[in-house]
């Protein structure tokens, strides 16, 4: 719950010439070797150790627990990139055993996690609990690197390919988890969303995976049956949309290429016939 100093708007304490500071965050300050021995390393240890990202997620998930837990998830996410390599601190000949135990971004969240989360929803029955998932993870993906997110993403369009080979009805909740990203992340005039949590804060590969995703159950045969339709066109559309951008250029060729072929497959099963 602690807070930082704001980084702007301080005052001077008496008249004079010199101007208010400006602060600026350069790191943690710890005493050599206790680099990974913070209190957040500590929590995040603790955390991992003790399976309660497996409890939240799991098996025995319940829906207030979830809602409960987004901030741990996106502490944790935040802790996969939080250190870097330090030498070791050698006193008389010996390092420092603190540093030689530890690895760098040990604890934290893992693609395993989301994958078992997406997993849990899936295979659920109830509306309630996959409505949580859907907010959960889609609330975390600018918190997410991509080492993260696009084995999410890449899952859950799997899951919509499996609907088509198996038999399995996994349309309606892969549209449900499209749904929530664009009702998420729409935001026309820029003002809404903070930047750090907006759409464009993703990395570009991740934007890429997410977008595929959308149109993939926007071109599905089912598609003009959900009623939240028009929410992930309207949204998808903008996002391929955007001029000088470079994810909006690709995905615009690709999906156009699709569309291209579509017809193609088309024109020849008419002229067959």
């Amino acid at each position: 719950q602690e807070k930082k100093p704001p980084d702007f708007g301080w005052l001077t304490c008496r008249s004079g010439e010199d101007p208010p500071p400006t602060l600026k965050s350069l790191s943690v300050m710890v005493p050599p070797g206790e680099e990974y021995n913070t209190l957040e390393h500590k929590l995040a240890k603790w955390a991992i150790e003790n399976g309660v990202i497996e409890l939240v997620l799991g098996d025995s998930i319940h829906r207030e627990i979830v809602s409960r837990s987004t901030e741990l998830i996106k502490f944790l996410a935040g802790m996969c990139n939080v250190d870097d390599p330090i030498e070791p601190v050698v006193r008389d000949g010996v390092a420092s055993p603190m540093q030689t135990d530890m690895i760098p971004n040990q604890y934290c969240l893992r693609a395993s996690h989301l994958l078992m989360a997406w997993k849990t929803c899936i295979n659920t029955r109830d509306d309630a609990v996959s409505t949580q998932i859907y907010q959960l993870l889609v609330s975390i993906l600018p918190s997410l690197s991509d080492e993260l997110a696009i084995p999410l993403i890449k899952a859950i369009h799997e899951s919509l390919v499996q609907s088509l080979d198996k038999g399995e009805d996994h349309f309606l909740k892969v549209s449900q988890f499209c749904s929530t990203v664009a009702e998420k992340f729409w935001d026309p005039e820029g003002k809404t969303i903070p930047v750090d949590e907006s759409f464009e804060s993703m990395d570009n590969k991740t934007r890429n995976e997410i977008l595929s995703l959308l149109w993939a159950v926007l071109t599905h045969k089912d598609a003009l049956t959900l009623k939240t339709y028009m929410n992930i066109e309207r949204f998808t559309f903008a996002e391929i949309g955007r001029q000088q951008d470079e994810v909006a250029e690709t995905m615009r060729e690709k999906f156009l290429a699709q569309c291209k072929d579509f017809l193609g497959n088309q024109n020849e099963e008419l002229v067959d016939e």
